[in-house]
């Protein structure tokens, strides 16, 4: 009797199971593929150039004196699955700096990107460009704001239009 009773448990559960997902179209199952999860956003690749020419110059003083080429600025373009390749052109370090590490995260409508030296160190040679290029996500189709951090400090932004098609090339504006 046990065993029965048993077996009738089961069935009953499979048959609940099946019919909350048996029915297409519904609005909810709709909502939850085109929804994407913030928590799940994370790097996927990460490259950096070596120092492209040493300069020996800040970053303010460079704004100052514009030398075309020199600006800092963001490359951008949608990937499958909605990742984003994003190329921060231009980033200046250190010349003494060898390894660059990375981290990124989204909030909301804002994408952090911290960049820092991981290995070298600080040379009175002056200042180098580096090109920082990452691959992350997933992102939901929408407007951005990119934060740039370097060594711990908020440092530039740029707006960005996301969508897995977006492709685009913003300077990176500093922070005041």
């Amino acid at each position: 009797m046990m065993k029965f009773w048993s077996c009738l448990l089961c069935v009953a559960a499979l048959l609940f199971v099946c019919g909350c997902h048996s029915g297409e179209g519904n609005g909810m199952v709709e909502e939850e593929s085109s929804s994407i999860d913030n928590s799940l956003f994370a790097l996927r690749n990460f490259s950096h150039s070596g120092c492209k020419k040493s300069i020996s110059t800040n970053r303010v003083v460079a704004a100052q004196n514009y030398t075309p080429g020199r600006e800092e600025y963001i490359e951008y373009e949608g990937r499958e699955s909605n990742y984003i390749n994003i190329s921060h052109l231009n980033s200046m370090f250190n010349c003494g700096v060898r390894e660059i590490g990375v981290e990124i995260a989204v909030s909301n409508d804002t994408i952090h990107l911290s960049e820092k030296m991981t290995e070298g160190s600080i040379l009175r040679c002056g200042h180098c460009p580096f090109d920082v290029m990452v691959d992350a996500g997933p992102l939901a189709d929408g407007a951005y704001t990119l934060i740039v951090a370097k060594e711990g400090q908020d440092y530039g932004k740029a707006s960005i239009a996301f969508s897995p098609t977006a492709k685009g090339k913003v300077l990176l504006e500093p922070l005041e």
